[in-house]
């Protein structure tokens, strides 16, 4: 009998353990990444943040907005210059995400909860920052066991971008970014 209640006792700590880690590793996740961008901590950015992978969900996007752009202007029979332009900035997305995602401009996203303006140049370029920008919550959202999504809550209509987490064992990295809905010229 004794054994039973052993046996039970450890599958219900397991079970609440699982729980718990569950519901509470998102938002700790979150926190931690969170704190090690505003204390500037560039190694434990590094820990947290797949950087590859979220360069390349950057410039998925971004090429789908484009593309969506221009074919929105094809149909609307605007002249070629734009769809040229287009053309041209499509080439330029690799290199701009590239200069982008370091861990100075994704501290700043973290801290601000919203991206800095990309600049075309050379890679390593500083992103546009607001001084004095105040640091923003988050809305976590689970999607699946394995991934889930932080928002920042932001006053109405303001665009704002996703970051997805994915788990990387017991924790969790950031994989990605999801870009707001709308024209890529929108503020």
């Amino acid at each position: 009998m004794n054994r039973n209640v052993i046996i039970a006792a450890v599958v219900g700590l397991v079970l609440v353990l699982g729980a718990g880690w569950y519901f509470a590793s998102p938002a700790m996740a979150l926190s931690q990444l969170r704190q090690a961008a505003i204390d500037g901590d560039a190694e434990k950015l590094e820990e947290s943040i797949d950087f590859p992978a979220v360069r390349e969900s950057l410039q998925a996007e971004l090429r789908a907005a484009m593309a969506a752009e221009m074919a929105r202007q094809q149909e609307a029979g605007e002249d070629g210059f734009g769809m040229l332009g287009g053309a041209l900035a499509m080439g330029m997305v690799d290199p701009m995400v590239d200069g982008f995602v370091n861990p100075q401009s994704m501290a700043s996203m973290i801290e601000k909860g919203k991206m800095d303006r990309m600049r075309a140049g050379e890679a390593g370029d500083e992103p546009e920052t607001e001084a004095n920008a105040e640091p923003t919550d988050w809305d976590i959202a689970r999607d699946g066991f394995s991934r889930f999504t932080a928002t920042p809550v932001a006053p109405e209509g303001e665009r704002v971008p996703t970051m997805v987490f994915e788990r990387d064992g017991f924790g969790w990295k950031l994989a990605g970014i999801d870009l707001p809905e709308g024209p890529l010229n929108a503020d």
